[in-house]
């Protein structure tokens, strides 16, 4: 992030001195947009081991369809037995 703040700092020095900063900008838009992928990718990474986790937990302790899965429509399926046992529950 530092590096990110002295490269524009750079940049605006070298824009107010009249250069031509077009293609510079270009770059150091691409690295960030790089590195915001890459961020974005460990952060789903993480997720998807938290997620995993939950399901590991809740098929210890026997509720029905709960076991590790990524496949989108058995998460679904899991997500409505979770709120199906939240509402009776609060009731």
């Amino acid at each position: 992030m530092q590096l990110q703040k002295k490269d524009l700092v750079k940049l605006q020095a070298n824009e107010i001195m009249g250069m031509d900063i077009s293609s510079d900008r270009r770059k150091i838009k691409a690295a960030h947009m790089q590195k915001l992928k890459e961020f974005d990718k460990g952060v789903i990474l993480e997720m998807d081991k938290e997620i995993a986790a939950v399901q590991a937990s809740l098929a210890k302790t026997g509720i029905p369809m709960m076991h590790v899965t990524q496949e989108p429509a058995m998460i679904v399926s899991q997500i409505k037995v979770l709120r199906l046992l939240e509402d009776m529950l609060q009731t």
